[in-house]
């Protein structure tokens, strides 16, 4: 992993523009190849960019709203996100797709802080 500054334009979009959709306090960040996650306390997963400095679509869900993101973890071959949530809620984000694959509520009775992927098939996560 290379270290990349934040860049004034994606800066801007995080801690400058209070007015935009998708804003939220930054709970958590991710990097993975020249691709930056943001979970926000709003339950919103902000992507941008770097190579082009541009912010692309955000990672939602109606069923995560106001659920603050605590954790985000992709793994290695970049295909699938999880992501942890405050109210002790995960979800599997299929990164090839670009859509959330699956929601799974009260895994812990806390934030999840943590998770990783071991093992992952269309019938389940290991």
């Amino acid at each position: 992993m290379s270290y990349n500054p934040v860049s004034p334009v994606i800066k801007d979009k995080l801690f400058v523009q209070k007015d935009h959709k998708y804003y939220g306090i930054s709970s958590c960040v991710t990097q993975y190849e020249n691709y930056l996650f943001v979970g926000n306390s709003t339950g919103i997963i902000r992507v941008f960019d770097w190579d082009i400095n541009k912010e692309m679509k955000p990672m939602m869900d109606s069923k995560l709203d106001k659920n603050k993101v605590t954790s985000i973890y992709l793994t290695e071959d970049g295909k699938y996100l999880i992501s942890g949530y405050k109210k002790g809620t995960l979800a599997i984000w299929n990164m090839v797709e670009y859509k959330l694959t699956k929601i799974v509520e009260d895994v812990h009775a806390t934030e999840v802080t943590s998770a990783k992927i071991y093992n992952i098939t269309p019938e389940e996560v290991i």
